[in-house]
């Protein structure tokens, strides 16, 4: 598993381990996923409020089911690989924590993941786009849907994020990684002052 180099090393060790908290949203078929509970989308469905600086993206591998390797980092360390920079055998990742906003799931929270390009690329359309128009300050708070992909011979589906609402980022600070402090540059020693008394001996006196 190759890592990008990272200040924090608690969220190293995330990286390198599940970075499933709460609970694991997802896309299968068509249907969203809390675990393996199906939930209700749409404008009157599950409402969450996306943690973006929480945001990763990068690429893993799969081998019988499960991850074999993965290479991964923030969105806010660098953007997303290039599709020609994602070798064969390997898928792109998306991943963030968001927070239920409804009153079914308030509170929650939840982990969404993807190695799909069509998840990958509705978080760039329908997300980031919105995100960057509001100055990348507050927080969207999304509805969730998907439709079926236009012109895909295997029937895919793709998510649609809907941004409804904005929300301060001062509300999550408790579930926002910090950032990397700054360390202080070294101050100077003081100068080392001259002793006027280096190398007299009192015992001197007594012999003259």
């Amino acid at each position: 598993m190759t890592l990008h180099p990272s200040n924090n090393p608690w969220e190293a060790a995330l990286l390198q381990g599940n970075i499933i908290q709460g609970r694991h949203l997802k896309l299968a078929k068509g249907v969203w996923y809390l675990d393996d509970e199906a939930v209700t989308i749409g404008p009157n469905g599950l409402k969450i409020t996306m943690l973006m600086s929480t945001a990763l993206t990068g690429k893993l591998r799969w081998e019988g089911g499960v991850v074999a390797d993965q290479d991964l980092w923030r969105y806010t360390t660098a953007p997303p690989p290039e599709k020609h920079a994602i070798p064969e055998g390997w898928d792109p990742f998306t991943g963030f924590l968001a927070i239920g906003q409804d009153d079914a799931h308030l509170g929650q929270l939840m982990t969404a993941t993807s190695s799909a390009w069509n998840f990958r690329n509705a978080f760039k359309r329908d997300v980031i786009s919105s995100y960057h128009l509001h100055g990348c300050g507050p927080l969207p708070i999304v509805t969730l849907g998907s439709r079926l992909k236009k012109n895909d011979p295997n029937g895919n589906f793709e998510p649609i994020f809907t941004p409804v609402d904005w929300a301060d980022p001062s509300d999550f600070a408790g579930f926002l990684p910090e950032e990397p402090k700054q360390l202080a540059p070294p101050e100077e020693p003081p100068p080392i002052e001259a002793d006027p008394n280096a190398g007299f001996d009192p015992d001197d006196l007594d012999r003259l």
